[in-house]
């Protein structure tokens, strides 16, 4: 291309830039002039605005498109797809909806995390961030995914290696100084997708990169994780689930894209089954991937698991939906059950290392690891695999010289697969129980729910039982002189948990405080709310907490009082000012001890009615009757007890 040609095609590119430039780091030149002379880098003063605004461009052109599953090896452009997200605040604070260019969320608090599931469009998001970032000259974004981070390559590294080019290198100290005035919005995406045995430095690295560089402004993406309590100065908000208004939006983009005009039938059919797929249309991602299933077949999957199946089988059959039907040929010989063989047990090993993006060498490495432990596949050559998955079922992106999945929970559906078809599942999801890392194998701990709930049941939940059980048992006499409901709901309250009672978490010094306690408790999860200026907070620090928490919230096993007996809203305000006296600005640690204010007859129904009343009476007491019968209906079916006759007439 000649030299007139190429500066035709970057004069837009440039007036995009430049106003960043001109607003943020050009007006930085003049403060540090006298220092480019005492480092003898006069010729970097004079190639400084050349660099700055390449790597503008640069960060630019990377987030203004993305790659989907829904639209394989198409460079699809961010605001075609991107829908506006709701952020709603973990505590108090406003909801931000992310539509505009203003990040009034940013502005008030500086550091942010965005913590949700799989699925709720956290990067796209992030990528959407830095593009209004740079046309709408906010400040100067910095975009870093962290799963390329370590302990040899932190973020001032991975940040210098955007900055610095082969032609055009970039003094690392005139770098730090930059960062050091400050303009910059850092976005750190993807902690949940850090290497395991990376996350400590990495962790040590964040916290200490955004204390020092604390003139710009940072956001973190990730999916629950327990780690994620130290970054206790970080104000946390979660995504809230699409509106209907939303994913129909969606819908109307996807079918823009494609062109294949099946938005009306599709909203149309929706509509019919609204109740049994609502729980999916919340997901940005799902109801992308609801769009690509009805492109498929015309159905509409009734479960998660179900949109993976039919997204595999459109992907491997004909990935790009075309309306011709041909089956494209694959590189390994490979059908489409040996295809999704080697899958399963890629996907189990590499989410077991915690490792969702590859150099080739090592992805052939794990497919032939892969390969080496299965029998019954036909021979196949692990580069033809390789090219399979990044071409021809397309499940894989290449990014420069790296691969990753479209999307970590293809990881996670092919992984459970696994699992559930493995001779070992029940040894398998009993390790996962007992590894302390609920969070790490959350995804695929639901999708196993759906595939095959009763090794679920067998396994996570019988071992969750078992301990509440135990400390219902161990701790029930204290409560003697109570009800059995009352004794279910302070039980409730305090097992798998740190339970803290405080008068007003939102004031500055209880808030850190909290935080504190919260971090040195090895807390993995928390929750909490308010009644009047009354704050019950609960960190979860057990695995079986976390579980029955699942099952609550998936509906899949009643162990819970369909209807806990508790006073109106006016009855439970007045106890919640009772309290508030006695707390008089201190956080309370509620424990089981028969020595403390919160246990006597006094204050016992009424700081239960006001943990019922901010938690939701209808799904959060948990029944200890209850859960005996379902463990002994577990430990029957074990035994065989159960109406089982698989082996009569054979």
């Amino acid at each position: 291309m000649d030299p007139l040609t190429v500066a035709i095609l970057a004069e837009p590119a440039k007036q995009i830039v430049k106003p960043v430039y001109d607003k943020f780091l050009e007006p930085q030149l003049g403060k540090i002039k006298e220092w480019f002379k005492e480092k003898d880098l006069v010729s970097q003063e004079e190639t400084f605005e050349e660099k700055c605004l390449d790597y503008i461009n640069q960060t630019y052109d990377k987030c203004n498109v993305v790659n989907t599953l829904v639209f394989p090896n198409e460079q699809i452009k961010i605001d075609d797809l991107y829908q506006p997200l709701r952020l709603v605040p973990v505590g108090d604070g406003e909801m931000h909806v992310i539509a505009n260019t203003q990040l009034g969320f940013l502005k008030t608090y500086r550091k942010v995390l965005v913590r949700d599931q799989a699925g709720m469009g956290k990067s796209t998001l992030m990528k959407w961030i830095v593009c209004k970032t740079i046309l709408n000259n906010i400040g100067v974004p910095v975009f870093i995914e962290l799963r390329k981070l370590s302990a040899s390559n932190k973020i001032i590294d991975e940040i210098f290696s955007q900055f610095n080019q082969i032609q055009k290198p970039f003094n690392k100290d005139l770098l730090l100084r930059l960062i050091s005035n400050g303009h910059f919005i850092i976005i750190l995406d993807g902690y949940d997708e850090i290497v395991p045995s990376e996350q400590n430095k990495v962790v040590e690295d964040i916290v200490e990169f955004s204390s020092k560089a604390r003139n710009n402004y940072f956001i973190m993406t990730s999916r629950p994780e327990s780690s994620l309590s130290t970054f206790g100065d970080f104000k946390v908000f979660n995504i809230a689930g699409l509106k209907k208004s939303d994913y129909i939006s969606i819908i109307n983009k996807c079918d823009a894209i494609s062109g294949f005009g099946l938005s009306e039938n599709l909203i149309s059919d929706l509509d019919k089954k609204r109740g049994q797929v609502q729980v999916f249309l919340k997901n940005p991602f799902l109801v992308t991937l609801l769009y690509k299933a009805y492109a498929y077949n015309k159905n509409i999957p009734l479960k998660k698991s179900a949109f993976y199946e039919e997204i595999y089988q459109a992907l491997y059959k004909h990935h790009d939906l075309s309306k011709d039907r041909y089956e494209r040929p694959k590189k390994s010989g490979l059908d489409i059950y040996q295809f999704r063989q080697v899958l399963r047990r890629f996907a189990f090993q590499t989410a077991k290392d915690g490792i969702v993006e590859y150099t080739i060498p090592q992805l052939t490495s794990y497919v032939e690891k892969a390969r080496k432990n299965l029998v019954g596949i036909p021979s196949f050559s692990d580069s033809s695999f390789v090219e399979d998955i990044i071409q021809h079922v397309p499940l894989f992106s290449k990014e420069g010289l790296d691969v990753k999945w479209l999307h970590k929970s293809l990881q996670d559906y092919f992984a459970a697969e696994y699992i559930v078809f493995a001779n070992q599942k029940d040894e398998i999801l009993n390790n996962i129980y007992n590894s302390g890392k609920y969070f790490k194998y959350e995804n695929i701990l639901d999708f196993i729910v759906e595939i095959d709930y009763p090794v679920f049941r067998n396994t996570m939940l019988y071992n969750a039982l078992i301990k509440y059980n135990e400390f219902y048992d161990k701790n029930k006499g204290l409560y003697s002189r109570f009800s059995e409901d009352e004794i279910d709901a302070r039980i409730s309250m305090i097992f798998g948990a740190e339970c803290y009672l405080t008068d007003d978490v939102r004031d500055d010094e209880l808030s850190e405080k909290l935080n504190l306690m919260i971090i040195n408790d090895s807390i993995m999860d928390y929750s909490y709310g308010y009644n009047k200026e009354l704050c019950i907070a609960l960190g979860y620090n057990d695995v079986a907490r976390l579980v029955l928490n699942y099952v609550k919230y998936s509906n899949c096993e009643n162990i819970f009082i369909n209807k806990y007996i508790h006073p109106s809203k006016s009855t439970v305000d007045e106890d919640t000012d009772f309290i508030y006296k006695k707390i008089n600005n201190k956080i309370v640690h509620i424990i089981p001890s028969s020595r403390q204010f919160y246990n006597t007859s006094s204050y016992f129904s009424k700081i239960n009615n006001v943990y019922v009343q901010i938690m939701g009476p209808e799904t959060t007491v948990i029944s200890y009757e209850k859960c005996k019968l379902v463990k002994l209906d577990i430990e029957r079916r074990k035994v065989g007890g159960a109406d089982n006759d698989d082996l009569t007439g054979l």
